[in-house]
């Protein structure tokens, strides 16, 4: 399956980000998984605003929001993240 981001066993040592060492802000896409984050590792690092590591902003299909519509059948979709 082909991702928009592919991290890969990378190691993340003695870093700090604002927002995160990973900002991602995907556009939503139904036709392709976003994000594969698999095996890497996080030590020592550190954040200033929410988050240390990895900061998602989840978006979802125009007009929806990612955080209400999951747990309908006929709206529901899946955010494309594999982590």
């Amino acid at each position: 399956m082909e991702h928009t981001v592919s991290l890969l066993g990378n190691t993340f040592n003695k870093n700090t980000g604002t927002k995160g060492l990973i900002y991602l802000d995907i556009k939503h896409s139904a036709a392709k998984e976003r994000a594969a984050i698999v095996g890497n590792i996080f030590t020592y690092n550190a954040g200033y605003l929410d988050s240390s590591a990895i900061y998602i902003r989840a978006r979802g299909p125009t007009g929806k929001n990612v955080y209400n519509v999951l747990g309908s059948d006929s709206e529901a979709y899946c955010g494309g993240y594999i982590i």
